[in-house]
């Protein structure tokens, strides 16, 4: 790769990670579980 940036990088990089850190922390209460199937799965 040519011409990278690192502060837009470095950004953008802490921003994945706060959210791979809230996502692990809160991530079932902001994403509900859902029960499957064989039955529902075989459909797909």
């Amino acid at each position: 790769m040519d011409n990278l940036n690192s502060k837009t990088l470095t950004i953008n990089a802490r921003a994945a990670a706060h959210i791979l850190a809230v996502l692990d922390d809160r991530g079932t209460k902001l994403i509900h579980k859902t029960k499957t199937t064989t039955n529902i799965l075989s459909g797909l």
